[in-house]
């Protein structure tokens, strides 16, 4: 939700504590830590390190379609495909990132 808002360093920092969790927990969680990937490179690709922010987020994507996740897929799709097309001037485009995460 904040990548979506445009506040990024704030996201950045939700997403340090974010991985913190995922590797501090006994047991792995796979859907948090998929997640968690996913974000990162949502909030990379609007910062500027687009292919990055695409590779992450296509891996998220995979795991979820190799491991069969049902929903997750279907979810973040439209919100990834949303992403790729990123122009931080364009509010209406930051409306439905909003409405889609």
């Amino acid at each position: 939700m904040l990548t979506g808002k445009q506040h990024y360093a704030e996201a950045s920092e939700v997403l340090k504590i974010m991985d913190q969790l995922v590797h501090d927990k006994d047991s792995s969680d796979v859907r948090y830590a998929v997640q968690n990937l996913f974000m990162h490179g949502w909030l990379d690709i609007v910062t500027g390190a687009k292919e990055k922010g695409k590779q992450q987020c296509e891996n998220a994507l995979s795991v979820y379609r190799i491991l069969n996740v049902s929903g997750d897929d279907d979810l973040l799709r439209p919100i990834y495909e949303h992403i790729l097309k990123y122009d931080p001037s364009d509010l209406k485009h930051m409306m439905i990132m909003m409405t889609l995460g």
